[in-house]
């Protein structure tokens, strides 16, 4: 996860702390991350979990296994998905954190010669 703030120069030569919002995905609560009730293999690629794709081009016909679209890859699909993360598994939440900023600047001592033209 990736989240930009903004920050006064003060807080940073000074460790602090901010409090953020974020969403970020937790799992399922009312089935548990399964998605649903009951497993059933896929009926679109036969519990492969990938399909054979055609495609014409100039040069002839071009035969590809992919991915299917149906299980996404997994060869079976949920029979009752779950009403609140419809098969998902997970659900997306907001949440408060507070994370501490350290500060990493180091100070030198800068010798200035000033030159008199």
């Amino acid at each position: 996860m990736e989240i930009e703030i903004e920050i006064s120069f003060a807080e940073s030569l000074n460790s602090c702390s901010k409090k953020i919002r974020a969403n970020r995905f937790k799992e399922c609560k009312k089935c548990d991350g399964k998605g649903g009730d009951e497993l059933i293999k896929c009926g679109q690629c036969g519990g492969k979990g990938a399909v054979n794709q055609q495609v014409r081009t100039p040069f002839g016909v071009i035969s590809q296994s992919v991915h299917c679209p149906s299980c996404k890859g997994a060869g079976q699909t949920i029979k009752n998905p779950c009403g609140q993360c419809a098969g998902d598994g997970r659900q997306e939440e907001s949440e408060t954190v507070e994370i501490k900023i350290i500060s990493i600047i180091l100070f030198k001592r800068i010798n200035i010669i000033s030159f008199i033209l």
